[in-house]
């Protein structure tokens, strides 16, 4: 097993060795629609983890562009510094995603059906 997450050091699972066991003898995975859950809370517990890696990729990018330019360096001090935009770039990204995927728009709902795996 430990050569799985050698090769795979981000995939992260949830379930005993049996479960485990099971899904690579069977090579089955279940979907479940977001709607058909018995516990919200794994899609809303997901935002937190987006946040954070969009925040990472989002400030890196912008802190090679503040490195760049002075202009931006100035934008982003009027702005509550790198961090704080970054953050808040972030957390706006992630937003408009659960909004348009979890509620879309009156006349088009949602512009996908997520399913959780499992």
């Amino acid at each position: 097993m430990s050569e799985i997450y050698e090769d795979h050091p981000y995939l992260h699972h949830y379930t005993d060795f049996g479960g485990l066991n099971s899904i690579l003898e069977t090579e089955t995975l279940w979907a479940t629609h977001y709607k058909a859950l018995n516990d919200f809370s794994e899609v809303e517990h997901m935002r937190s983890v987006l946040e954070g890696s969009t925040f990472k990729i989002i400030n890196a990018v912008m802190r090679e562009r503040a490195r760049q330019s002075f202009a931006y360096r100035r934008f982003l001090d009027m702005h509550g510094g790198l961090a704080a935009t970054s953050r808040s770039e972030a957390k706006g990204l992630v937003d408009t995603f659960y909004e348009m995927t979890f509620r879309g728009r009156k006349d088009l709902g949602p512009f996908a059906e997520p399913y959780v795996v499992s």
